[in-house]
Formats: C-alpha cells, sequence, structure tokens
C-alpha cells in the first residue's frame, strides 16, 4: 500500500486510491487577459505531460480533492500559483500501511518557474492592469488572419522573431518556458539562452481593447539554434515547437514552422545554407513538417517535375531550393508522386509501389546478401530457417509499405494543395 520511488505499487490497495490523483487533471493552466478570465472554467486548459515535474507516475499523492492553479497574464505572462485541497493524508483516520508522506506540489512547480511569481490572487490582479500596455518581444515578421470559430469573424495573429540580444527576450521566455514542459514530451530548458546563435519565435493573437489599442494574447513559441557547418555555412535546426492548447488545430504550428523557414531563407544565401533541419521531431511534428513541405514543394515546382518517375537530381533540386534535408526531400517527393498518380490505376501503381520498396529494402540490402551467401554448403534444415527470415522480411516490407502510403495519404488530405 506505500508507494516506491515516486511510483505507486503493482498492487493498489483500495484505501491509497482515494488518495492519488493524475496529476494532468488537478493542474488547471489558464490565460488571464481580464479580472473576469480568473473565475471562468472553460478557458482552463490542462498539461499533456507532467513526468518531468510530477515524476514518472505522473499523479499527486496524498490529498483529497487537489488543485493546482498555474495562471498567467495573457500577454505579459505574469504568474500565479496556488495549490488547495480537502485534506491530506496525515490526517486520515486509518492511515496504518499508507504512506504518510504527502507530495508537495507546490514545491515540484516551484522548481521549474525561475521567475518570479506570486500566490497571492489580489497581486495578480493587479498585475492584470499591465496587459494594455504591452507590446510584444522582437520584430514582426509575419501577419495573417482567420476565422476565430467556423463562420465567424476573422482574429488576427503576429509572429515575432528575437534572440539574446533583443531587449526583455530572455526574461519573458523565462517565463514562458514551462509551457513546453507540459506541452512537449522531450522538452528540456534553454540553459543556454544568451547564446547569439538562438533564434526565438512568438505568436500572439491580436484583438482590440474597449479604447480601440491593441490587446495580445500569447499563442505559442518556436526555438530554434543556428549550428555552424563546414567550411562557411549555416545549418539552422529547429528545436521546439508550441502551440498551447486554446489555439490548437488552427494552422498556427504550420505558421510558425513557415516563419522560421522564411527567416532562414532572408537571412543567408543559398550557398551559405546547407539545409535546414529538425531536432528530435515528435510523430505530431512529422506530420507537421510534411504538411508544410508538401505544400512547398507543391507550389515551387511545376506540378509535372513530381508526375515523372523519381531521379536522384529531383531531390537535388528540392534541397537546393527549399533546404530541406535528403531524406526529407525524397519523403515528401514520394507524397507528391502519389498525389499526381491514378491509384485505382494498377499498372501505373505498379512502378510507383516497386520504387519505394527498393527504397525501403535498402538497410535490409546487406544482410539479405550475406543470407543468400550463407544458402551454399548449409544443411536443408539451416536453409529452411533462412528462407522462413526473407519470407518474413518481404512481409515486413509489404506492412511497412502499407503503413507508409497510409501515412502519405493522410498527409494529402491534410495538405492545401
Amino acid at each position: 500500500a506505500r508507494r516506491e520511488g515516486g511510483m505507486e505499487s503493482t498492487e493498489v490497495d483500495p484505501r491509497v486510491a482515494p488518495w492519488v490523483c493524475e496529476a494532468s487533471d488537478v493542474i488547471d493552466l489558464k490565460l488571464v487577459a481580464t479580472e473576469a478570465d480568473i473565475d471562468d472554467d472553460s478557458a482552463v486548459f490542462h498539461p499533456e505531460f507532467t513526468h518531468q515535474v510530477c515524476g514518472q507516475s505522473e499523479s499527486i499523492y496524498g490529498y483529497k480533492k487537489p488543485k493546482v492553479r498555474l495562471y498567467y497574464s495573457a500577454a505579459n505572462l505574469n504568474t500565479f500559483l496556488s495549490f488547495s485541497h480537502d485534506g491530506d493524508v496525515t490526517g486520515a483516520e486509518d492511515r496504518d500501511g499508507l504512506d504518510a508522506s504527502p507530495d508537495q506540489p507546490m514545491e515540484q512547480i516551484h522548481d521549474w518557474l525561475k521567475h518570479k511569481y506570486t500566490s497571492n490572487i489580489d497581486e495578480f490582479t493587479i498585475s492584470l492592469k499591465d496587459e494594455a500596455s504591452f507590446c510584444p518581444i522582437g520584430d514582426l515578421v509575419h501577419t495573417y488572419s482567420q476565422p476565430e470559430k467556423e463562420g465567424g469573424a476573422s482574429v488576427s495573429y503576429e509572429i515575432y522573431q528575437g534572440s539574446a540580444n533583443t531587449p526583455g527576450l530572455v526574461e519573458y521566455h523565462t517565463r514562458l518556458q514551462l509551457f513546453f514542459i507540459w506541452f512537449i514530451e522531450a522538452a528540456w530548458f534553454l540553459n543556454d539562452m544568451h547564446d547569439d546563435r538562438w533564434r526565438f519565435m512568438y505568436l500572439f493573437q491580436r484583438t482590440s481593447g474597449p479604447d480601440g489599442t491593441p490587446r495580445y494574447r500569447f499563442a505559442g513559441a518556436l526555438t530554434l539554434y543556428v549550428y555552424y557547418a563546414y567550411p562557411s555555412n549555416v545549418r539552422p535546426r529547429i528545436s521546439q515547437v508550441l502551440v498551447l492548447p486554446p489555439f490548437q488545430r488552427a494552422g498556427h504550428g504550420a505558421a510558425l514552422l513557415r516563419a522560421a523557414y522564411d527567416y532562414c531563407h532572408r537571412t543567408y544565401t543559398s550557398e551559405e545554407l546547407v539545409d535546414i533541419a529538425i531536432e528530435d521531431p515528435s510523430d505530431n511534428f512529422v506530420a507537421l513538417r510534411d504538411k508544410v513541405d508538401v505544400e512547398n514543394c507543391w507550389r515551387a515546382f511545376p506540378h509535372s517535375f513530381f508526375a515523372e518517375s523519381y531521379a536522384e537530381g529531383k531531390t537535388a533540386a528540392m534541397r537546393e531550393k527549399l533546404h530541406i534535408g535528403k531524406a526529407q526531400a525524397r519523403r515528401v517527393f514520394e507524397i507528391l508522386h502519389l498525389h499526381t498518380l491514378d491509384t485505382r490505376d494498377a499498372d501505373k501503381l505498379k512502378p510507383y509501389r516497386l520504387a519505394v520498396k527498393k527504397r525501403l529494402i535498402q538497410p535490409h540490402k546487406k544482410q539479405k546478401k550475406n543470407e543468400e551467401r550463407q544458402l551454399q554448403g548449409l544443411s536443408p534444415e539451416e536453409r529452411a530457417a533462412i528462407v522462413l527470415e526473407q519470407q518474413e522480411l518481404h512481409d515486413s516490407l509489404q506492412k511497412e509499405y502499407t503503413a507508409l502510403i497510409a501515412d502519405y495519404r493522410s498527409v494529402l488530405e491534410r495538405a492545401q494543395l
């Protein structure tokens, strides 16, 4: 019935269950623009990942009805943190065998907040008056508008870009960086933010206040590091991309990625720029990059370019023009080549299928050649075992191809071509 190493035991005593809560369920996050937002439960959103802050169990132990409130002023990101509950395990009537040391969520979150915050709601409320005078950090690099809801009025969004040398940027990024931990599984804090090779992009929603002056709401961010490449080149690498839940699934991640691409192409010549890389992308970010790269390539080349069979020169042309990596260029070409095919025509689809499978089997070719050599002089049983392995490889290749095509079709469904 006791927890070991921050994890619940495999066999959970029924007495323990009332004292354990999923951390993501009880941590309320909120962007607060006005005093009325403080009590607006519809504005609450929750972390997706809590393991770095609350431990691998991603739970909070030792309380009844615990509630963590972590609120940010919508633009300045001034911060309020509080914790409440209806009793802890130390006061339980029957606590024999229970771990009598409840978790300390305030301390856990405090360790991750590297900036000044308040636990006084009145102090936080007073700070909201500064929202009206907020000016975004950095230089404006992109603006766009889109309906807030389907059929609704358009809302403006602005993307700003800066570096460690931008006044106020390091302090601002320090206030927002815990969002990366909550919403990117393998995120980390940038401990070297003063390194002038870091580039930061911030996404803001822009509306108008009662007096007509602009009001901003932080919506997302992107970090990028400009690596040196021998002899006198650069290889920018996109590190982390964040869009907060109230703004997700509305195309803002794609807008941030395009802004990063545009920055690289605007700042460096084609000769200086080797490629634009992505650091350890999640599945969601792979899908985002595929969509943006497919749309960019479709607009950058004649459509007949993708209707023809693959050749090395095609990916070289895509890399030279858009500076995407070699593997990504091949993947994007295969997606767009599929887009041009009549997949109902088996004869037209066959060369495509064989070309893709030829690429997929490359990592296994050496193994296959070794097995073919081994067939000579082997016993019938040993030969049968190798033949069985080769059949398993064939079946695995077919499964990989089928999954890949499904993935490609998903990209094409989301892409605006």
